[in-house]
Protein backbone atom coordinates (compact mmCIF):
# COMPACT_ATOMS: atom_id res chain seq x y z
CA UNK A 1 0.00 0.00 0.00
CA UNK A 2 3.13 2.36 0.64
CA UNK A 3 3.55 5.01 2.98
CA UNK A 4 1.10 7.79 3.99
CA UNK A 5 3.26 10.40 2.49
CA UNK A 6 2.73 8.08 -0.99
CA UNK A 7 -0.92 7.63 -0.40
CA UNK A 8 -1.50 11.50 0.31
CA UNK A 9 0.32 12.14 -2.99
CA UNK A 10 -1.98 9.77 -4.72
CA UNK A 11 -5.08 11.33 -3.15
CA UNK A 12 -3.80 15.01 -3.42
CA UNK A 13 -3.81 14.26 -7.59
CA UNK A 14 -7.03 13.00 -7.86
CA UNK A 15 -8.16 15.93 -6.18
CA UNK A 16 -5.97 18.11 -8.37
CA UNK A 17 -7.31 16.38 -11.61
CA UNK A 18 -11.30 16.57 -10.12
CA UNK A 19 -10.84 20.55 -9.88
CA UNK A 20 -9.21 20.85 -13.30
CA UNK A 21 -11.92 19.03 -14.71
CA UNK A 22 -14.54 20.85 -12.87
CA UNK A 23 -12.95 24.23 -14.03
CA UNK A 24 -12.08 23.07 -17.62
CA UNK A 25 -15.55 21.65 -18.16
CA UNK A 26 -17.69 24.85 -16.84
CA UNK A 27 -15.48 27.93 -17.84
CA UNK A 28 -17.09 28.77 -20.48
CA UNK A 29 -19.85 29.48 -19.13
CA UNK A 30 -18.34 31.35 -16.05
CA UNK A 31 -16.20 33.40 -18.29
CA UNK A 32 -19.09 33.98 -20.53
CA UNK A 33 -20.07 37.93 -21.00
CA UNK A 34 -23.65 38.81 -20.82
CA UNK A 35 -25.39 40.15 -24.11
CA UNK A 36 -28.08 42.44 -22.80
CA UNK A 37 -28.48 43.78 -25.87
CA UNK A 38 -30.75 42.99 -29.11
CA UNK A 39 -28.74 42.45 -32.42
CA UNK A 40 -29.68 43.31 -35.54
CA UNK A 41 -29.01 41.18 -38.45
CA UNK A 42 -29.47 42.03 -42.53
CA UNK A 43 -30.47 38.65 -43.06
CA UNK A 44 -30.30 39.20 -46.96
CA UNK A 45 -26.89 40.64 -46.90
CA UNK A 46 -25.27 38.04 -45.09
CA UNK A 47 -27.16 35.13 -47.42
CA UNK A 48 -25.87 37.20 -50.80
CA UNK A 49 -22.33 37.15 -49.14
CA UNK A 50 -22.46 33.72 -48.38
CA UNK A 51 -24.15 32.79 -51.83
CA UNK A 52 -21.34 35.00 -53.56
CA UNK A 53 -18.45 33.21 -50.89
CA UNK A 54 -19.69 29.72 -52.08
CA UNK A 55 -20.53 30.11 -55.92
CA UNK A 56 -16.68 31.71 -55.65
CA UNK A 57 -15.10 29.21 -54.15
CA UNK A 58 -17.06 26.30 -56.51
CA UNK A 59 -15.47 28.29 -59.60
CA UNK A 60 -12.10 28.73 -58.61
CA UNK A 61 -12.14 24.45 -58.14
CA UNK A 62 -13.61 24.38 -61.58
CA UNK A 63 -10.87 26.63 -63.30
CA UNK A 64 -8.44 24.52 -61.73
CA UNK A 65 -10.08 21.44 -62.32
CA UNK A 66 -10.50 22.73 -65.83
CA UNK A 67 -6.20 23.91 -65.79
CA UNK A 68 -5.46 20.44 -64.47
CA UNK A 69 -7.67 18.74 -67.20
CA UNK A 70 -5.32 20.87 -69.71
CA UNK A 71 -2.70 20.54 -68.51
CA UNK A 72 -2.98 16.34 -68.31
CA UNK A 73 -3.74 16.30 -72.11
CA UNK A 74 -1.33 18.51 -73.48
CA UNK A 75 1.07 16.54 -71.41
CA UNK A 76 -0.20 13.21 -73.20
CA UNK A 77 0.14 15.48 -76.33
CA UNK A 78 3.56 15.45 -75.54
CA UNK A 79 3.91 12.28 -74.73
CA UNK A 80 2.94 10.78 -77.53
CA UNK A 81 4.32 13.84 -80.19
CA UNK A 82 7.79 12.66 -78.58
CA UNK A 83 7.08 8.88 -78.92
CA UNK A 84 5.93 9.50 -82.59
CA UNK A 85 8.85 11.43 -83.32
CA UNK A 86 11.78 8.94 -81.66
CA UNK A 87 9.97 5.62 -83.33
Amino acid sequence: MGNPLSRFFRSFRRGILAWTLVVVTFWPFLASPANAQLVVVDVQRQADTILETIFTSLSRAAMVGLFNAFQTFLGQLAYDAADYIAT
